[in-house]
């Protein structure tokens, strides 16, 4: 599947034999926060300032590359979007069942490049996984989303809500980012 968006981004579906370990090498993930969300022990969350850069070395890189690849064996689908030959954006499901009644499908990454962010591509990704979560017959995708600032008011655009049910190994890995979800 190859889909035309706007700016002569394309967007296409990536399968295992698509993966390449170097594949983010030139992918920018930098971000500065100002801000993040925290747990509070009301249940809610709390705005924090704490200014920090997030960002991606080559190992951590490398090991999204394997996250990608287990997620896709185990059903999961994932999605790129290019700007001519340069990766721009990418994100990915697994196929791995979650919660008690088996409703979510989890959204592992979604990200954009530094440079790229604003033009509508995240929503594009967002949206792909999205719809094949559907095709994949599940009711919601769960995700463990940044708890920055900006990051959250990206997800809650896209109409993601807290979590009604936290997933307790997820939550045990990350308990300060926010847990979420979207109902498909």
């Amino acid at each position: 599947m190859i889909l035309q968006g706007t700016d002569g981004i394309l967007f296409k579906e990536i399968r295992v034999d698509g993966l390449h370990s170097n594949m983010l090498q030139n992918f920018n993930r930098y971000q500065y926060v100002e801000n993040d969300w925290y747990p509070d022990e009301k249940g809610g969350y709390t705005l924090v300032h704490q200014p920090h850069v997030e960002n991606w070395d080559d190992s951590q890189k490398m090991e999204i590359v394997e996250k990608w690849r287990t997620a896709l064996h185990n059903g999961g689908k994932s999605f790129c979007a290019y700007g001519g030959e340069k990766l721009v954006g990418f994100s990915f499901i697994d196929g791995t069942r979650l919660g008690s009644e088996k409703q979510y499908l989890e959204l592992l990454y979604f990200h954009v490049s530094y440079e790229y962010r604003g033009r509508g591509i995240g929503k594009k990704l967002f949206s792909l996984c999205a719809q094949a979560a559907l095709e994949l017959q599940c009711k919601k995708l769960y995700i463990v989303a940044s708890s920055s600032e900006e990051s959250q008011k990206a997800y809650h655009k896209l109409g993601c809500i807290y979590a009604k049910e936290p997933i307790p190994h997820l939550y045990e890995q990350r308990p300060d980012d926010v847990h979420m979800e979207f109902l498909l």
